[in-house]
């Protein structure tokens, strides 16, 4: 039995719950736990953790808020079982970290770049699918990606605050975002660069089943080395 020891809101609706767990210290980005509450179970990535604290952060997306009843205040009980998943693994010297993820390994990337500013993952950059209402907090970037679409300015204000650049695909236009699916960005940001600067990427797609496929498709050959951590959806 574990117990709840934070809630915050998250800018679509979602919530930020805290989960006391003794083990935050070898959790990584990629891995995911089954968090049980009120009789359901759910199969959620974890977007931080603090081993000081002891403590693992998910976020509930709006739709599965509707459907708890049971009271996510400081303290009520629930379950927590894993890791479960491959994590983000370590890069050769000389690579570039690059993560591609879709809304359900956004929390994946979000933690990614948390141990990128305590020097723990060297997280370069990141292209993220949306399709839906952003879930937390987007900003122009300022920083230049060579091979992005024009107009592709939108990142993600966490990764902006950690100094690594990052594009967001979004199939309605949001603004600043790229106009259709991250496939479609990809084919753009690999077209226009050179094979020597592709070779230094190693990539990780990050997502379900089907988009870890399907963005694999674009990348072969086409990067020095690619690998995917498949979610639960």
């Amino acid at each position: 039995m574990s117990r709840i020891t934070g809630n915050s809101a998250m800018a679509d609706g979602g919530r930020l719950l805290q989960v006391a767990f003794e083990g935050a210290g070898q959790v990584w980005p990629g891995q995911w736990f089954h968090l049980g509450l009120s009789g359901r179970t759910l199969a959620l990535p974890v977007l931080d953790a603090s081993p000081a604290e002891g403590w693992l952060a998910f976020r509930l997306p709006p739709d599965v808020l509707k459907e708890i009843s049971a009271p996510l205040a400081y303290g009520s009980p629930c379950t927590l079982q894993g890791p479960h998943g491959d994590a983000v693994g370590a890069i050769p010297e000389g690579r570039r970290l690059v993560l591609l993820a879709d809304s359900v390994g956004l929390p994946s990337v979000l933690f990614a770049a948390r141990l990128t500013t305590t020097g723990a993952l060297p997280l370069t950059m990141a292209l993220v699918e949306l399709t839906g209402e952003a879930p937390v907090r987007l900003r122009p970037s300022r920083f230049m990606l060579p091979g992005v679409t024009p107009g592709t300015i939108a990142g993600l204000a966490a990764l902006e605050e950690a100094d690594i650049p990052s594009r967001i695909a979004h199939p309605w236009g949001m603004p600043g975002c790229h106009e259709g699916d991250l496939g479609d960005l990809l084919q753009h940001w690999l077209t226009e660069r050179d094979a020597q600067s592709r070779w230094r990427d190693a990539v990780t797609i990050i997502g379900t089943a089907a988009f870890c496929e399907r963005i694999a498709a674009v990348l072969r050959g086409r990067v020095g080395q690619y690998a995917t951590r498949i979610l639960p959806g």
